[in-house]
């Protein structure tokens, strides 16, 4: 089941717990390269939710798209340089 916060309920939780769903819609990513890339410690880990549910900080998540971007950024100044 889906469902969409409030601006009020971010506002007021601005990090809360992503599955699977959303956190390939947010990355770009397959399920299965999400596992690669979690099993090379390239992305945050997850968290256990219950015996078959599992789940992402957002915030973590964000994080790591923001991480990416600052090297796709910063690559592409180096190679302007050279």
């Amino acid at each position: 089941e889906y469902f969409m916060l409030t601006f009020k309920e971010f506002i007021a939780n601005p990090d809360r717990i992503i599955d699977h769903s959303e956190v390939m819609r947010l990355v770009g990513v397959s399920k299965a390269h999400l596992s690669r890339l979690e099993k090379s410690g390239q992305f945050p880990k997850r968290i256990k939710l219950g015996l078959r549910r599992v789940g992402w900080s957002l915030n973590e998540v964000q994080e790591w798209m923001e991480e990416k971007k600052a090297t796709r950024d910063f690559n592409s100044i180096s190679k302007e340089v050279q």
